[in-house]
This record gives C-alpha cells, sequence and structure tokens, in this order.
C-alpha cells in the first residue's frame, strides 16, 4: 500500500512524526508539497494568518535579522562606479 505524507511548511524529515509512521507501515511514501509563497516570507503575514499557519514569527520562525530588500541595494551600491 502507498502513503501519502503531507509537508505543511518545510521538507524536515528528521523530526516527521507521520513520515515515521508512513515509512514503517507503507511500501511505498509519496511525499507532498504544496509550496505556499506566504512561507517564503512569513514576516509579511498578519498575526492572525501567522497563527492560522502555525507560523508565528518569534515562536515556530526566527524573526528577520536583516532587511534583504536593503542589504540588496547596499551590495549593490558598494559595487557601482561613479
Amino acid at each position: 500500500m502507498t502513503a501519502l505524507v503531507w509537508f505543511r511548511r518545510d521538507l524536515r524529515v528528521g523530526d516527521h512524526p507521520a513520515l515515521r509512521a508512513a515509512l514503517e507501515r507503507h511500501d511505498r511514501v509519496v511525499p507532498l508539497f504544496c509550496f505556499d509563497e506566504r512561507l517564503r516570507e512569513p514576516w509579511r503575514m498578519p498575526a492572525e494568518l501567522q497563527r492560522g499557519v502555525g507560523c508565528v514569527m518569534g515562536e515556530h520562525y526566527p524573526e528577520p535579522i536583516v532587511d534583504h530588500a536593503e542589504a540588496r541595494r547596499a551590495a549593490l551600491d558598494r559595487y557601482r562606479v561613479g
């Protein structure tokens, strides 16, 4: 029999109880990950949505260390001539 394992927020395999159970009980395991654009930058999600998807900043996911847009601009500015 084949099992379907849903990876909700990430692709961690070392601490995924459903994956472990599927591997122990089934001949085949099909992983499923539906990428949610909001999870790419969870700090931009409203707090209510963070709680709804189980990805709360500072609790399940670290607060951003750097503003990526600003860091990119600064890096590009360093390479500009003139």
